[in-house]
């Protein structure tokens, strides 16, 4: 019964705390769009912003980024056919 005492060493899982996702210190990037294809792009900048690029990713969490995308007017799409 001596083993319920002790200190759990099999399980540890860490869960960020309030100060591991404070919105001020979140990393910014800006992307420039030119020549890019939409879907690509977008999947790459979903990635940011959940935050699954880190090694601290929880997916109950917000601890992503800011992204700015720029020159959008310019997106290559690509069509498949069938």
């Amino acid at each position: 019964m001596s083993y319920f005492c002790s200190q759990d060493i099999w399980n540890k899982t860490w869960y960020p705390k309030a100060a591991d996702h404070v919105n001020t210190d979140k990393t910014w990037y800006v992307v420039d769009a030119t020549d890019l294809i939409l879907g690509r792009l977008a999947s790459t900048i979903a990635i940011y912003i959940r935050g699954k690029n880190l090694a601290t990713f929880t997916p109950s969490v917000d601890m992503g980024a800011f992204v700015i995308v720029v020159c959008y007017f310019n997106q290559m799409f690509r069509l498949i056919k069938l």
